[in-house]
């Protein structure tokens, strides 16, 4: 199916322009990467706040501390399978509002809480940003994006958490931790130009809407002859789906067709390769160590200005870390195997979180 491209004069001075689209496109899941972040450093400082308020450790237990930053991962669970189902059924711009509408009312309840059970029921309510920061920003990442840009934007993204994290800190740090839903508010006001954008060429595709596909597609990416080659085989590929579907017409239950989905070769493998850098940076213990970095500092120096100092020290050595490492990884996998990085990661991890846990033994 041939679609005719609109007049636009490819030139180094448009490319640009495309970027801009693409990364204005992506701007919401970049962000939410950023409030992720920010809720995550809140969650270190407000504890030590609200212990000096009350003038008392018994005003928040560890067992509330514990449940304040880990619920909004338990209560993403769910919302990690409802959303990739209302991505397929209503496209991914409306669930970037309905993500954008989400974090502005959990962070009123944020704002406003006084106690912390307030505050639990606060990060329980946002599920769904953190279920969105694993599932929806995949979609948009990919199919937003050029492959020549990709690396840019991901990079960008791969740092905005480690900023949330920092930033969130340093407000904790010096002011009141309601200042940090201010910043949240002031994202999540930005968050609500996804209306905006437009939607997912793919996802038009999956739908029939050709003409608003390639339309899309051409304003996001231009008419160069890769961006072309793209579309057509996009088109091309749900061209023969559909038609392949309307020919069957077997009304197939919907658990059948998500079994022999999940069984395919095709669906496990990339996912479980996908998930290998996942598990490793959740059991590395780095997200461990950022939520209780004042804790395990302070038990180390004894010291709580210098619990504070080492805790901002160490997110502003992860963010350029991150930021610098990044980039130059995007380069150099091109020209070095996948699963050398990985075992590289493995090992520094595994030597760096048994030399930590062998010195915090020997200074009990």
């Amino acid at each position: 199916m041939e679609f005719p491209k609109n007049n636009i004069k490819e030139n180094k001075s448009v490319y640009g322009l495309f970027f801009l689209r693409q990364f204005f496109s992506c701007s919401a899941v970049v962000l939410n990467f950023f409030i992720f972040g920010l809720y995550m450093g809140a969650t270190t400082v407000i504890v030590p706040q609200l212990r000096k308020e009350a003038n008392s450790t018994d005003a928040v237990t560890p067992e509330m501390a514990s449940w304040l930053s880990s619920i909004s991962s338990y209560s993403a669970i769910p919302w990690g399978f409802v959303l990739p189902l209302l991505a397929y059924r209503f496209g991914r711009k409306h669930l970037l509002v309905l993500v954008s509408v989400n974090v502005l009312v959990g962070n009123i309840v944020f704002y406003n809480s006084n106690n912390i059970k307030e505050l639990i029921i606060s990060q329980a309510a946002l599920g769904i940003l953190v279920a969105s920061v694993m599932t929806v920003t995949v979609m948009v990442m990919s199919e937003y994006t050029s492959p020549k840009y990709r690396g840019i934007i991901l990079t960008i993204k791969s740092a905005t958490f480690y900023w949330g994290v920092w930033v969130s800190n340093v407000i904790g740090t010096f002011y009141h931790w309601r200042n940090i839903a201010i910043v949240i508010f002031v994202c999540g006001i930005y968050n609500l130009s996804s209306v905006l954008c437009h939607e997912s060429p793919y996802w038009l595709a999956t739908k029939g809407r050709f003409d608003e596909c390639a339309n899309v597609h051409r304003w996001l990416k231009g008419t160069e002859e890769d961006s072309e080659e793209e579309l057509r085989k996009l088109i091309s590929s749900q061209e023969e789906h559909l038609s392949t579907k309307n020919e069957r017409n077997i009304k197939v239950p919907k658990h059948i067709k998500i079994f022999n989905i999940l069984k395919h070769k095709r669906f496990y493998k990339p996912f479980l390769y996908a998930s290998l850098p996942m598990f490793l940076f959740n059991l590395s213990g780095k997200i461990v160590c950022t939520v209780y970095a004042l804790d395990i500092i302070k038990k180390i120096t004894s010291s709580e200005k210098m619990a504070y100092e080492g805790m901002l020290i160490l997110d502003a050595i992860t963010v350029l870390v991150v930021g610098h490492w990044s980039l130059p990884a995007v380069v150099r996998l091109s020209y070095h195997p996948y699963d050398t990085e990985a075992i590289f990661s493995v090992v520094l991890h595994f030597w760096t979180t048994l030399y930590l846990q062998q010195y915090l033994k020997l200074r009990r």
